[in-house]
């Protein structure tokens, strides 16, 4: 093929990773995902209620706005409080995240009297989420459809320096023959 074919082909690679690249940005977005969509407990009241839920995994644990909690532990085996409250209010209308629940310390009891409702989420499956693997993946094809586009644009010229170098040679080879 022609110099510049290859040329126009390494130009259309990297124009093409500038599109990508800013496809990319807008992608870098969140969303917000309901703990009650991916409750693995929920409760209003438990009176030493052994928590059966895995003991390699962390939980979040998210309050409802309504309603009000008179008691809330969760308890090991030798009675000590796992349970870590942060009471961080989250962007949303309806929930409340309350802390983060390490099960590595159980089997645990909770106890609870609530009139909100209390979910537990495996950790960070639920609230605000961000959308970087979408972002991550838009700029990884970017960065490789560039440096294929500059791979072949140094290999288009590389080749035709090796062929021109060539030609020069064959030519002064045979001029010389005769």
């Amino acid at each position: 093929m022609d110099k510049k074919v290859w040329i126009y082909i390494g130009a259309a690679f990297i124009l093409g990773a500038i599109i990508q690249l800013i496809i990319a940005g807008p992608s870098a977005g969140s969303h917000y995902e309901s703990p009650e969509d991916h409750a693995v407990w929920s409760g209003l009241k438990a009176d030493n209620e052994l928590l059966t839920l895995s003991q390699d995994d962390s939980y979040d644990i998210w309050i409802a706005r309504t309603g009000t909690i008179d008691f809330f532990t969760i308890k090991n085996s030798t009675g000590q409080s796992v349970l870590e409250g942060t009471y961080f209010e989250d962007n949303s209308e309806e929930w409340i995240y309350y802390g983060e629940y390490y099960a590595e310390d159980c089997p645990c009891t909770i106890n609870l009297n609530s009139t909100s409702m209390v979910v537990f989420t495996p950790f960070r499956e639920a609230g605000m989420m961000g959308d970087e693997d979408v972002y991550f993946m838009q700029m990884m094809y970017a960065s490789m459809t560039c440096c294929l586009g500059i791979v072949i644009l140094v290999g288009a010229n590389s080749i035709k320096q090796v062929s021109d170098t060539a030609a020069v040679e064959l030519q002064q080879q045979n001029q010389s023959g005769l």
